[in-house]
C-alpha cells in the first residue's frame, strides 16, 4: 500500500456529486491490447464525500490489464468541469494523481480523460450510476500520525 503526506485542503465538489456511485461501463481507446467499445469487467464503487473520495475495484473474472483489484482514495479538488483525484492511499502504489472531466446526460454521470498505458496516451470514458439516495449523508474520518495519513 502506498501512503502520502497529508493532502492540502480540497475544494468541495458540487452537492450532486456527493454519494455512492457504481460504474456501469468503461470505454478505452488508444492501445491495441485493450477491449474496444463499452465494457465492464469489475465491480467498481466510488464513494464521494464533499472533499474526499474512495474507489474500490473488484474484478468479476480473470482480470484484464487495467481491470485488476484496486483500492485508492484521498482528497479531491473541483475546478468545473474537472475533478482532480489525489491518491493519498493507494493499494497498488505508484499510481499518479489523476483528473477526470465530468458531465451529466439523462441522469448518468460520465467521466472522461486520458492515462498512460504501454507507452501511449489512451482515452477513457466511464459511465457512473448513482447507488445512494441523492441526499445521502457521507462522512469521512481521517487518522494522521504526524504528517502521514
Amino acid at each position: 500500500m502506498n501512503t502520502h503526506s497529508a493532502p492540502q485542503a480540497a475544494a468541495r465538489v458540487p452537492d450532486r456529486l456527493v454519494g455512492i456511485w457504481t460504474r456501469q461501463s468503461v470505454e478505452l481507446s488508444g492501445a491495441p491490447s485493450l477491449p474496444e467499445g463499452p465494457f465492464e469487467r469489475a465491480r467498481v464503487v466510488w464513494f464521494q464525500a464533499p472533499t474526499r473520495y474512495a474507489d474500490l475495484r473488484l474484478p468479476f473474472a480473470d482480470p484484464l490489464p487495467l481491470c485488476t483489484e484496486e483500492a485508492f482514495g484521498g482528497a479531491v479538488r473541483w475546478a468545473a468541469p474537472h475533478l482532480h483525484f489525489n491518491h493519498a492511499i493507494d493499494r497498488a502504489g505508484g499510481i499518479a494523481d489523476d483528473v477526470g472531466e465530468l458531465h451529466f446526460d439523462a441522469g448518468i454521470l460520465f467521466e472522461s480523460g486520458t492515462f498512460e498505458f504501454e507507452g501511449r496516451t489512451c482515452a477513457y470514458v466511464e459511465r457512473w450510476q448513482r447507488a445512494s439516495a441523492r441526499d445521502a449523508r457521507v462522512e469521512v474520518f481521517e487518522h494522521f500520525e504526524g504528517d502521514r495519513l
